[in-house]
């Protein structure tokens, strides 16, 4: 009898528990991945704006050359107002005190400063959750991603791009940006219990003919090009891929535009949002 009475008691706490399991199983992580592409990275803000608003954590993050700046700065448990904020200060710095790109090859010290502002300590132990940053190994000609180490001097190499930045020297080795041997970073995010969302800030799409219309055109032309083959990969790697700019007016450098740039990353995430809490299990 007493028997009896405790299972009754207990079973409805049974029911309840297997409803949480089943719960938990049903909902999954997000690991999000942010590509390079100069200045259009001010969309990958707009992007993490809309999750913020739907109260989507983000569990992992990685990325590549500007990815990796607002990558450290999610991991740091930035705001989106936050991060806006931080870019347009180093906008502006960067070009008080590093002169123009179309100058001369220059260092990145003040991007360090700057990120130093974010996460005083140099490594990655002070961050909110696990980021991994993609750089380019100039010696050995390969890709690497690192989650551990100087962060303010890895997240600097991610950024410097060839003939504009000079390499940055950690250890070694010279790195440089990791967009050069792979702009999208997946691997350290593949998780059975996680949904993989990437945002691609380089345009997909075809140019016309009139618009390669000179040296520098081809050159750009043929820098997208490779950047998009690097990434073809990791793209299929992912849950969910937005790609908040389909247009060629937004270069690496127009930094005139970021909040033009910022707006596009929201309309796009929000377009997507129902399909990515379907996949998380939200809804």
């Amino acid at each position: 009898m007493g028997n009896g009475h405790m299972l009754v008691t207990l079973q409805p706490f049974c029911v309840l528990y297997e409803y949480l399991i089943d719960d938990m199983l049903a909902k999954k992580k997000l690991h999000l991945t942010l590509s390079g592409g100069g200045a259009r990275g001010a969309a990958h803000i707009g992007v993490i704006r809309a999750l913020q608003e739907e109260g989507i954590e983000i569990a992992q993050v990685a990325g590549v050359s500007a990815g990796s700046i607002v990558g450290m700065l999610v991991a740091a448990g930035l705001r989106a107002d936050e991060m806006m904020l931080f870019i347009r200060e180093f906008s502006l710095y960067n070009m008080l005190h590093l002169g123009l790109p179309s100058l001369g090859v220059t260092d990145l010290l003040k991007l360090k400063e700057h990120l130093a502002t974010v996460a005083p300590n140099n490594d990655f132990l002070g961050l909110k959750i696990p980021f991994f940053v993609g750089v380019t190994n100039l010696n050995t000609g390969q890709g690497e991603i690192h989650s551990s180490g100087p962060l303010h001097d890895l997240v600097a190499a991610s950024c410097a791009i060839p003939f504009v930045f000079k390499p940055e020297p950690i250890g070694e080795y010279l790195y440089a940006d990791g967009g050069i041997t792979n702009n999208m970073v997946v691997a350290p995010l593949l998780d059975p219990q996680a949904v993989v969302l990437g945002v691609n800030v380089i345009p997909q799409m075809t140019i016309p003919t009139d618009k390669i219309d000179s040296m520098y055109a081809v050159l750009k032309r043929t820098f997208n090009l490779s950047i998009m083959a690097n990434t073809k990969y990791s793209i299929e790697q992912c849950r969910h891929v937005i790609y908040p700019i389909q247009t060629d007016e937004f270069g690496i450098f127009d930094t005139d535009h970021l909040d033009t740039l910022h707006d596009l990353g929201y309309a796009e995430a929000k377009r997507q949002m129902g399909e990515i809490k379907a996949s998380l299990g939200l809804t």
